[in-house]
């Protein structure tokens, strides 16, 4: 063996803190071992990444086939896997292989499907409720602790037979977004003592899929109250429940007197709300109560077919639920805040609040912010943690005769507050030469890490201005974009393998 090989190798495999680069270095280095010697070097370095993250241990196969058939060397080591494409035939032999029995995570959500998907369809490359079933039965996943299904077509009948496979009790993740199981589903996953130890749970619906989804495959009231009321689901700390038909108070409500649904990063968005739901939502009395609160609402050019879903402006929390959110006293825990297209033009309510210390991420996107509530918010002292904040994408406002951008800019620019700022978001807000100038000029965000100014009306002036700035050392987003593909940052971030 090369000595060279050998002591990276064994360099790679002790690291105190692996990181994604160490696996990747750890397997080209494996690939590059003659077969007579890779047996020994795999025995050998096991012993030293057993405590690596699982998830960390990961590959991308374009196939189960290809996982059965042409692994690569050091396959072996992997606990982590996802796939390019899946087809039920190759998914069918994947599930019954000892071969699998290491795994930890299994990533079945295959991208670009969604927006084709047909819930009365067969599609090959959707596992469906036949796959899900020979997923319940493999006595070779019983070490899974993160499933991703997302995206495959799943109805109650698959769905229970997974909560109710009695080898797939060490679940901590799963993720079943975009199926079709309404009630009927959240009821069988309630009740399942099997999944005692999940934390984290996706029931959620991309917009791309709204007009293919039917009322009755939709999760309503009871099924919201079945997963908050469970006995078994004690332990979740992440819920997804986003474009469902969830109204008002009603579903709101059973979340927020969940005692046991503690410390929860919770998605609500494009759900039936306005006020009264907010006023639900928040009437717990455990000061730690969210960490996490997604509430943003969608326009009707981004909302759900059949009349239902992705709730629009008249659902939203206005001036009088961010009054509300402000005056809670369950969210001491709270770090991020999405309240997107919310119809809220005044934040003096948030500016004012002692409420929410351990806020560091805010997005008031597509809400038209009057100058003088922001100037509140920019130099209150209750926000100076605040590490990302997004303004602007106000695509659906006329700014032709308005100078609102400009003045965002010059209020940002002179912040007393802001100086923890590593992100900020303005895209499509406005912002002409005058604005780029003035934030060029500002002392206050040297601290910016990104900033993005992307489909405003900055010409070479303004552009020259920023990026010879002596106080903006950082990443600029200038080029034009459109209103759908404005998050950068990850303000949801997601336990499971997929990130959204």
């Amino acid at each position: 063996m090369d000595i060279t090989i050998a002591g990276n190798l064994k360099t790679i495999a002790n690291v105190a803190h692996p990181t994604h680069a160490h696996w990747q270095a750890l397997c080209d280095l494996l690939e590059t071992f003659p077969k007579t010697e890779l047996k020994t070097a795999l025995a050998d370095i096991s012993t030293h990444t057993n405590a690596w993250p699982a998830l960390l241990k990961h590959w991308k196969a374009r196939s189960p086939s290809q996982w059965l058939h042409n692994p690569p060397p050091w396959h072996g080591l992997v606990r982590s896997v996802a796939f390019e494409d899946i087809s039920k035939e190759g998914f069918k032999h994947f599930v019954t292989s000892p071969s699998v029995g290491k795994l930890r995570a299994l990533d079945l959500f295959v991208a670009g499907l969604n927006e084709d998907l047909d819930p009365y369809g067969d599609e090959d490359a959707l596992i469906g409720n036949q796959g899900a079933k020979q997923l319940a039965n493999s006595t070779h996943l019983s070490q899974l602790t993160h499933l991703n299904l997302n995206n495959n077509g799943l109805w109650p009948e698959g769905i229970e037979a997974l909560v109710k496979s009695k080898h797939l009790t060490q679940l901590r993740h799963l993720d079943v977004g975009n199926s079709f199981g309404g009630d009927a589903a959240a009821r069988a996953l309630a009740q399942s003592s099997n999944l005692c130890k999940l934390e984290s749970l996706n029931l959620g619906i991309d917009l791309e899929i709204l007009d293919e989804v039917f009322v009755d495959q939709m999760l309503e009231t009871d099924g919201v109250a079945a997963i908050c009321q469970s006995p078994h689901l004690t332990n979740l700390r992440w819920l997804k429940l986003n474009n469902h038909i969830l109204t008002t108070n009603n579903a709101a409500k059973p979340i927020g007197q969940a005692h046991h649904l503690r410390r929860l990063a919770l998605d609500l968005s494009g759900n039936y709300g306005g006020p009264a739901s907010i006023r639900a939502l928040l009437s717990s009395h455990l000061p730690d109560k969210y960490t996490h609160l997604k509430l943003r609402t969608y326009d009707s050019e981004h909302g759900g077919g059949q009349g239902k879903g992705a709730g629009d402006a008249g659902d939203a929390i206005f001036d009088e639920g961010l009054q509300i959110v402000a005056n809670a006293n369950c969210l001491h825990a709270l770090t991020h805040l999405d309240l997107t297209h919310n119809a809220i033009t005044d934040v003096t309510a948030l500016a004012d609040s002692p409420n929410l210390p351990a806020m560091t991420h805010l997005s008031l996107n597509t809400n038209l912010i009057s100058a003088k509530s922001l100037h509140r918010l920019a130099n209150s002292p209750y926000i100076d943690r605040l590490t990302h904040l997004q303004l602007g994408n106000l695509y659906e406002f006329d700014l032709d005769e308005d100078d609102l951008g400009d003045h965002w800019a010059s209020i940002l620019s002179k912040a007393t507050q802001l100086r923890s700022l590593t992100y900020l978001s303005l895209p499509l807000a406005g912002i002409t030469d005058k604005g780029a100038k003035l934030l060029a000029s500002s002392s206050s965000l040297n601290g910016l890490q990104t900033l993005d100014l992307r489909g405003n009306t900055i010409s070479k002036e303004g552009q020259e201005a920023l990026l010879h700035s002596p106080h903006l050392k950082c990443t600029i987003l200038l080029d034009d974009i459109d209103d759908e593909h404005l998050d950068l940052w990850p303000f949801w971030p997601h336990p499971m393998l997929r990130h959204h």
